[in-house]
């Protein structure tokens, strides 16, 4: 006490300064650094100021040393550098300087956050990002995952309830595959066909279609055929499936029935090199006649509102007309393509010569034997039989030695029947 109460009195190397303060600088007691430790000493005064709420400047610390103390009761003494201060040493309270020094620390924080570069903090943004659409992504994973039982569960409830419907659109696919593949076959076997097997596929199809309205009678789907509506209380969406599935797969059983019939014809009166423009007539006229037949019952489908629904009936209406249109206008095109293919001769060649069959041995390069009124084609100059080579067209394009393109598309002509269904 007696060195902090006199004025006069110097310490000359027991005291030093932690701070170069132009008037004061802080000091504290250590064992031979000239540092007092006052505690003992002041402990009245400190108890005061505890109870006052009081503190002082926060002292000096060199470095980083120390930033984060814990609280103590060491109270430190500033001890002015001048005259006036010498007399008047101020208390210092550790418990104020560890928040200022927490202070000091939290804007050190600050500042170092804001001088980040901008691509460091776009990275953290990124990353932040990234994770974020990870979890939404796994999170959907795991409700598709709950969701699927359920989903289950609905299917398999919707196919029990038009469990008839699903069993008899299988034994319809089923048959249309078979006869499909069947004649096919027939008709590439061309002299070695077996005519048995197509009367047997032309009363397998019409057995198919008059099972199918005997057993729907009662609905009466055959006026569908003539642009009728069947005979239905009401008119639903399944209801419309339904009756154009039916109709859909009638058609094209009545046409393969009528390309089995085509088989049949003696080569004498129908040469095998102009009946694939009779498959391919019948087929575009079939698929132009299955276009117009689900209309009526759309129509009547999207006409069918309750009050208050005229606006949207008589959109969508329009809308599926227009829809309509475009694809009508296309098979046009192509049932007028059909037309003028089958009133043209089919030429893809001249007869060949005698030297150009004696330098081939005699043998027709696609069925292996001798030739059989032996053509020349116009732009290769090839040489095959003639019922070989527009079996081969009603197939292919291209010669089959050379791969010349001699013909155009040669789509439907080989007796096949599309398998789309048309809904629409």
């Amino acid at each position: 006490m007696a060195a902090s109460s006199s004025g006069s009195r110097s310490f000359p190397g027991q005291f030093s300064p932690r701070s170069s303060h132009s008037r004061s600088a802080s000091w504290s007691y250590t064992r031979g650094d000239g540092q007092i430790n006052l505690s003992s000493h002041l402990e009245p005064l400190t108890s005061v100021i505890r109870e006052l709420g009081l503190g002082f400047g926060p002292p000096s610390y060199s470095g980083n040393e120390n930033r984060h103390e814990t609280r103590s009761d060491t109270v430190y003494v500033d001890i002015g550098e001048g005259e006036e201060d010498r007399g008047n040493p101020r208390v210092l309270s550790r418990h104020h300087s560890t928040e200022m020094s927490s202070n000091s620390q939290s804007d050190f924080d600050t500042a170092g956050n804001d001088s980040l570069p901008t691509g460091t903090q776009n990275t953290g943004n990124n990353n932040g990002r990234t994770s974020g659409d990870r979890m939404e992504f796994q999170g959907t994973i795991k409700w598709i995952e709950n969701s699927v039982p359920f989903l289950l569960l609905l299917l398999s409830r919707i196919m029990w309830d038009h469990r008839l419907g699903i069993l008899v659109g299988i034994g319809l696919t089923g048959t249309f595959l078979h006869a499909n593949n069947t004649i096919k076959r027939q008709v590439a076997l061309k002299d070695k066909r077996l005519n048995r097997i197509s009367v047997w596929t032309i009363l397998f199809l019409c057995g198919n279609v008059c099972f199918i309205y005997y057993v729907f009678h009662s609905q009466k789907l055959q006026r569908c055929l003539i642009f009728q509506h069947p005979n239905f209380s009401k008119l639903d969406v399944w209801v419309v499936f339904w009756s154009i599935l039916i109709t859909d797969y009638v058609i094209r059983m009545v046409t393969m029935a009528l390309k089995s019939l085509v088989i049949i014809v003696h080569k004498r009166i129908l040469p095998f090199k102009n009946r694939g423009k009779y498959y391919l007539l019948l087929e575009n006229i079939s698929q132009f006649y299955r276009i117009l037949t689900p209309m009526p019952l759309w129509y009547q489908y999207f006409t069918n509102y309750n009050i208050g629904g005229e606006y949207f009936a008589i959109f969508s209406t329009l809308f599926y007309f227009l829809l309509k249109a475009r694809i009508i206008r296309t098979k046009l095109k192509d049932l007028y393509a059909a037309v003028k293919t089958f009133q043209c001769d089919v030429q893809y060649g001249m007869a060949a010569s005698k030297e150009q069959i004696t330098k081939l041995g005699n043998t027709c390069p696609i069925c292996q034997e001798e030739f059989s009124r032996a053509i020349s084609l116009r732009s290769c100059k090839h040489t095959f039989c003639e019922d070989c080579i527009s079996l081969w067209f009603d197939r292919e394009q291209t010669c089959p030695l050379c791969r010349a393109k001699v013909v155009g598309d040669p789509s439907w002509r080989d007796g096949s029947t599309t398998a789309y269904i048309q809904l629409f």
